[in-house]
């Protein structure tokens, strides 16, 4: 399973957003991914959900940071 798919999974069985296929969940994700530029207001509880599943997805991306940092040392060739 996609990482992102891996995410959403967390996010739904946390309680963070319903299921994206569910009609009733699409506002839900549309406030929370929306910009500052769209003025959409947000409750408290969005923005805790928010700053979580925004948690979730930079360590995700600091765990694949360190695999490819991993991996380019592994790979590398030393210098003469």
């Amino acid at each position: 399973m996609p990482w992102t798919q891996e995410l959403i999974a967390q996010w739904v069985n946390n309680g963070r957003i319903g299921p994206p296929t569910a009609s009733a969940s699409q506002a839900k994700i549309n406030r929370l991914t929306s910009g500052v530029a769209n003025r959409e207001k947000l409750s408290i509880a969005d923005l805790i959900d928010r700053k979580g599943m925004l948690t979730d997805v930079r360590t995700r991306v600091s765990l694949m940071h360190r695999d490819l940092r991993d991996l380019a040392k592994s790979v590398s060739i030393p210098a003469r």
